[in-house]
């Protein structure tokens, strides 16, 4: 890492380009060296400066002697996905000197955070002949240890890349550039940090045609974000629309770059202009409480071009008061049979002047034959989702009848409950119906495997209907199955284990049940992906 930037610059130099959002410290005072070059009109040393920035096509040196020799071949095909997987860049493997050198040890040190050893450490150099990232990578990690796989390995390769290309390590969940990812968890390359590394390689390729037209661009300055608040707690009415407002100011000396995100679609933030070097400004955040409803937790996630701050997470807690609920005595799954079914469902709202909301038509969407009678109620019920015992509630009482003849499975039916308020002209609810034992999900689908053991659990259930599984198993070798019970009576579990041995190439078989139902014998439960 390089060591502060001391020089003081010329009042008159003009504000460089702002950051982009997701940059390293490494990659930002690269920049800063090249322009500080560049206004001292020193165009040659800002060409050798340069060179430390990342390039659309760079070089990567494999040192695999650590790497167990069955693995070699496998570990560079790896690579060579790895690279792909980030836009617009290519990468030539080659021996000797390169500008990303990737090597393997034993095992690395403890990672203060998880009390485990780390996955892979990454090395800046600015010293000529020197790769400009060195990313270690260990061969056993974990806590218990264990050894690396060809997954963690994809992510680490991943990572390595991310790192010669600019981006900062981050602390969220869900980032190639993240601490998170496992082997079993091979996550895509987030669209936020394609588009971090396209504006890192944008922003080097620009300063590269600045020098080489010996043309001065200006002094970027690096930014430091103050966020407040850290968190917002609060209540309000369903139906509103809450504010949530972040002061962010920035107290560095260049442009602080800042793009906000919720976690849902309720959470709309409203775009941001830079903020000038000593200025603040507000982030609006707007939570839209039409559909919602009860205790919400969210978070708000601000991006940023502040290295020692690139992604920072504000947890939002609201309570809010519902306008109405929709309440399942017998659950949200009906069981049919060949007579059809009649599922009870209760439309409730507070008590209270103004809270009446009058169903003036209803009607079902889903299901041929099915139809809903509606009558006034009230009555004693509890609303487990709010965590409310048996109270006096008043509303609608709403029988849904459901045809018999349907076909084996589980499919949605859609109430549809017109209102007489301007506020909720239509209200929707949805229930499954169910005909016979359905497994959930209804196939085991792997995706792309990496030789990795993967066990996984599929419920097989027929609500209030019990029954019993007398035996299962797989038709594939590599899989082997055990019944367990649910979590309902109504409910069984398989657990499904993967030897991770299976050949390349596609992976299909199924899980066979045998049941005590006459009617239904046997249930299937396909098992689909593929090895690579």
């Amino acid at each position: 890492m390089f060591a502060p930037l001391l020089i003081v610059l010329a009042a008159a130099a003009k504000p460089g380009p702002a950051l982009p959002p997701l940059t390293s410290a490494n990659f930002q005072d690269t920049v800063l060296l090249v322009e500080q070059s560049m206004e001292q009109g020193n165009f040659a040393l800002a060409q050798k400066q340069a060179t430390m920035l990342p390039k659309r096509r760079f070089t990567i040196s494999f040192d695999d002697r650590k790497l167990p020799a069955t693995l070699r071949p496998t570990y560079r095909t790896l690579l060579a996905q790895a690279v792909r997987g980030w836009r617009d860049v290519e990468a030539v493997v080659k021996t000797g000197p390169a500008d990303l050198r990737i090597a393997f040890e034993p095992a690395l040190a403890v990672d203060a955070e998880t009390g485990a050893s780390a996955n892979v450490v990454t090395f800046f150099s600015s010293t000529p002949g020197e790769p400009r990232v060195e990313a270690v990578i260990g061969l056993h990690r974990g806590k218990p240890v264990r050894d690396t796989s060809a997954g963690d390995f994809f992510n680490d390769a991943r990572y390595a890349i991310g790192a010669y290309l600019g981006l900062a390590k981050l602390s969220a969940p869900g980032f190639i550039m993240g601490s998170s990812t496992r082997s079993d968890n091979l996550p895509d390359i987030t669209s936020r940090e394609t588009v971090a590394a396209a504006a890192t390689l944008r922003l080097s390729d620009r300063l590269r045609e600045a020098i080489a037209a010996k043309k001065k661009v200006g002094l970027s300055g690096r930014s430091d974000a103050f966020i407040d608040p850290v968190r917002f707690k609060g209540d309000g009415v369903q139906g509103e629309n809450l504010e949530l407002p972040i002061q962010v100011s920035n107290r560095g000396k260049g442009l602080l770059a800042v793009q906000a995100a919720g976690d849902c679609g309720c959470l709309v933030p409203e775009k941001t202009d830079p903020i000038a070097p000593g200025e603040s400004t507000i982030v609006r955040v707007i939570l839209n409480t039409h559909e919602l409803a009860g205790e919400l937790e969210r978070h708000i996630t601000l991006f940023t071009n502040d290295p020692n701050n690139p992604i920072v997470t504000i947890p939002v807690q609201v309570s809010v008061v519902s306008r109405y609920r929709f309440l399942t005595p017998n659950g949200n799954a009906v069981a049919v049979d060949e007579g059809g079914s009649v599922s009870d469902l209760y439309f409730t709202y507070p008590d209270g002047e103004g809270n009446e909301l009058k169903i003036t038509n209803a009607r079902t969407i889903g299901i041929e034959g099915s139809s809903v009678e509606i009558e006034p109620w009230s009555g004693t019920l509890p609303d487990p989702e709010f965590k409310e015992g048996p109270k006096l509630r008043r509303g609608y009482h709403l029988k849904v009848h459901i045809p018999g003849k349907l076909p084996p499975g589980r499919a949605p039916l859609n109430i549809a409950l017109v209102t007489a308020s301007p506020d909720y002209p239509v209200v929707y609810h949805s229930i499954f119906v169910q005909r016979g034992i359905v497994a959930q999900p209804e196939e085991l689908f792997l995706g792309e495997t990496n030789h990795e053991r993967r066990t996984s659990t599929v419920v097989l259930t027929r609500p209030g209907r019990p029954f019993q599984v007398l035996s299962a198993r797989s038709t594939l070798s590599t899989f082997t199955v055990k019944v367990l019970p649910g979590d309902h009576p109504d409910e069984v579990k398989l657990q499904i284990a993967y030897d991770g041995k299976a050949p390349a190439g596609p992976i299909e078989g199924e899980v066979v049940v045998t049941t005590n139902d006459p009617k239904q014998s046997v249930v299937h439960v396909p098992i689909v992906g593929s090895t690579r």
